[in-house]
């Protein structure tokens, strides 16, 4: 027997409660854990997780950090060489029916492999995924390259208007690239069973529901979405005025939405299904601590999904101290970067135009399909009367 697994390491973790915890553990010796309290409340073997990454690194994992800062699931580990990477754990409430979020994980994989490798969008690069497929350690666990930086939302409040200004262009260029991609349905990235290859599957799973889709028009998905099947809650036992609410709702997109069945040749081009982060906002934007108008890195990539462009809707930035009127200028900004790499997203609001009716059009009935139960109380009875079965 190699003594070097017996010898104990520790591990400290900082920056998870106001003092520091440390983990004596020796590679392979998880018997000597029997009786140990766990860190943190997690149900998985530490020892075993940190045996894991001193086998793929062939050194072992000295200091666990939340990256960024606060994070529950997203940790910088620094390592005795003194390399860091950042090791993700699955998110407790996006888990399967079978009690593991490993599909969570395997979406911020692949998604950050795609998006790095056909696109410029700086991204923190996956190094190791592990599916834990014999429940040996008790979680699945993803690790990537650490990349230094802060969050936009940390770096906001002292620059400069030059200095935003700049970043904001930045942002601009990252969603252009994005909704630049094109797939070949609606859906998550996962991985495919019988050919081990990437592929655009199931939108969610959330709960009893199991697996929704994936989508290959937009109709289907809009039913679904009203239907309730994609949202991450559980939608629990409806009244029957909320039911016939959702009733009238799938009977208007089925039915009544002349929008979903245009086959204009110019209007497919605004149903092509592009890459959609619906988390990029300042937290998730890592900028430089010197050169806050440089992007470090995109991250959260686990929220990433596919959908119409014709539906999309861009996340707001939610930065500091930022008044409407400013935001309102910082769009626009955004708003003219993509427009140079998705010259149909500049036709969005010119007045008359088919472009910007059959984006307001998608927009509605989106907005129709999440509320579903409850759009007479949000006022939105106009999009649905010329519903046949409307009482």
């Amino acid at each position: 027997m190699d003594t070097s697994e017996l010898l104990p390491f520790t591990c400290t973790f900082v920056g998870f409660e106001r003092e520091a915890r440390i983990w004596v553990w020796s590679p392979n010796r998880c018997d000597l854990d029997i009786g140990k309290p766990t860190l943190f409340g997690w149900r998985f073997s530490l020892t075993k997780l940190l045996t894991e990454l001193n086998v793929a690194f062939k050194v072992p994992p000295i200091r666990f950090t939340p990256f960024p800062p606060g994070d529950e699931h997203n940790f910088c580990v620094k390592f005795l060489d003194g390399s860091e990477r950042i090791v993700t754990l699955p998110k407790s409430d996006w888990v399967d029916r079978f009690g593991n979020d490993r599909y969570n994980l395997v979406c911020e994989h692949l998604t950050s492999v795609h998006v790095a490798t056909y696109t410029g969008i700086p991204v923190r690069r996956p190094l190791l995924y592990h599916a834990d497929l014999g429940n040996k350690i008790g979680t699945s666990f993803l690790v990537s390259e650490h990349v230094a930086g802060v969050t936009l939302h940390q770096a906001w409040p002292t620059m400069t208007l030059l200095q935003r200004t700049a970043v904001i262009r930045s942002i601009g260029i990252v969603w252009g690239q994005l909704l630049h991609l094109r797939l070949p349905n609606i859906g998550r990235f996962t991985q495919n069973a019988s050919s081990d290859k990437p592929t655009i599957g199931p939108m969610y799973l959330p709960n009893a529901a199991g697996e929704c889709g994936p989508f290959f028009n937009m109709k289907d998905w809009l039913v679904e979405v009203a239907r309730g099947s994609l949202r991450p809650e559980s939608t629990g036992t409806r009244t029957a005025k909320q039911q016939n609410q959702v009733d009238i709702v799938v009977h208007k997109l089925l039915h009544g939405s002349p929008a979903l069945e245009d086959e204009d040749s110019a209007i497919s081009k605004l149903n092509v299904f592009v890459l959609f982060h619906p988390q990029l906002d300042a937290r998730h934007i890592l900028v430089d601590s010197a050169d806050p108008t440089t992007i470090r890195a995109v991250i959260g990539w686990h929220h990433a999904c596919a959908l119409p462009l014709s539906s999309i809707v861009l996340p707001h930035l939610s930065l500091p101290g930022c008044n409407d009127a400013a935001y309102g200028m910082y769009l626009d900004v955004i708003n003219n970067q993509i427009a140079r790499e998705v010259p149909v997203w500049g036709l969005r609001h010119m007045e008359g135009g088919k472009t910007a009716e059959h984006f307001s059009q998608v927009h509605r009935l989106h907005r129709l399909a999440k509320h579903s139960d409850k759009w007479r109380e949000l006022g939105l009875a106009d999009i649905v009367h010329d519903s046949p079965i409307l009482p």
